[in-house]
């Protein structure tokens, strides 16, 4: 009996072979992605509501284990049939998302062992659940599928342009952003409404402003930071605010809205009308590594921008009970966030950089 074996040079030709970029690829999993964020915040929804903080086995976890396994099959599926072909299973993806799989891989423990908590520990209440061991594993898992189109987009050798090459990168850092504000939902600006009259604190409660101008600042940073991460990279074209930072505002408001569960639509109103101005200090200015005054200037008034508008919206729709210099002076203050972001922002990328994601 005769047995044939490849050649040496078939094998490692074999090994060498790696499937491209793909811009069909990156749409699929920006639309899988786009639908795990929504069962991350319908499940996020029901636990804010009261709908969840009894019993792990909800419509809503399964809601929301289904979209994963969803995408976990489609990465899964993609990885097995680029291996057969003959990819090495370590590179059977398109550049950029090795880490989705690693994303996977957590939440494969992540869930069982967020189960197991369940019985032993008891279900979180509150914002108590968002910084439970398991959950923080989870967490991670989404991070890293997340960020997969825009790994994808960094990994690629003529970086992508204009918007609609550039929206799965731009929809990727939304989803990203999404993640960072749900993680500290108790702080943000769109959640409670601090400022908002009717939400003024009786006279023996305190802390309340102090907590909305810190939450202010905080979604400032996370907004800011993601946004230039990608500016950093590349020039982003007009419309990228408005896509990265609205399209959270739009999931935040659904999340939380108000006290009666009334959804905020003003206020979102004035988050993505502060994002559109942000846009037309991008069409002016064209920051960018490169141009470092514009980039100082594009990252004072993105915050200060989208801050100010929705502090307007409040004062047009039943008024602030802050006073005029608390409200003036987050909205400025969120400006000087933006502007040592900026520095981060432009701090040289070595020409001989080995790392990339």
């Amino acid at each position: 009996m005769i047995t044939l074996t490849p050649r040496p040079e078939a094998r490692a030709a074999r090994r060498r072979w790696a499937p491209p970029p793909s811009t069909r690829f990156d749409w699929t999993m920006t639309v899988l992605c786009l639908v795990f964020v929504g069962g991350v915040y319908l499940d996020a929804w029901a636990h804010t509501h009261g709908f969840s903080d009894k019993t792990f086995f909800t419509p809503w976890h399964a809601i929301l284990y289904s979209t994963y396994v969803v995408v976990a099959l489609f990465l899964l599926a993609t990885m097995t049939r680029n291996v057969a072909r003959g990819a090495d299973w370590r590179r059977a993806l398109p550049p950029g998302y090795g880490l989705c799989m690693v994303g996977v891989g957590l939440w494969v423990v992540g869930g069982p062992t967020d189960l197991l908590w369940h019985q032993v520990m008891g279900i979180e209440a509150s914002f108590d659940a968002l910084l439970s061991p398991p959950h923080l594993v989870l967490t991670v898992g989404l991070g890293l599928i997340f960020t997969g189109p825009l790994r994808a987009a960094w990994r690629r050798a003529v970086p992508p342009r204009g918007l609609v090459e550039q929206l799965p990168m731009l929809l990727s850092l939304s989803y990203l952003l999404s993640l960072l504000t749900f993680a500290v939902y108790f702080a943000h600006p769109l959640a409670y409404l601090w400022a908002k009259a009717s939400r003024a604190p009786a006279p023996h409660e305190t802390g309340q402003a102090e907590l909305g101008c810190v939450g202010t600042l905080l979604t400032a940073v996370f907004f800011m930071g993601v946004i230039l991460i990608a500016l950093r990279r590349q020039p982003l074209p007009v419309g990228a605010v408005t896509v990265i930072v609205g399209l959270n505002s739009v999931g935040m408001g659904f999340l939380y809205g108000l006290g009666d569960g009334a959804y905020p639509f003003p206020q979102v109103a004035g988050f993505v009308v502060g994002c559109l101005i942000a846009d037309g200090l991008l069409a002016v200015l064209r920051p960018g590594p490169q141009r470092p005054l514009a980039a100082h200037l594009f990252s004072i008034g993105t915050p200060i921008a989208i801050t100010g508008c929705y502090f307007v919206s409040l004062l047009m729709t039943g008024g602030i009970w802050w006073s005029v210099h608390l409200w003036t002076g987050t909205a400025l203050t969120t400006g000087g966030v933006g502007w040592l972001l900026s520095y981060l922002a432009l701090s040289p990328i070595p020409s001989d950089e080995r790392w990339r994601p």
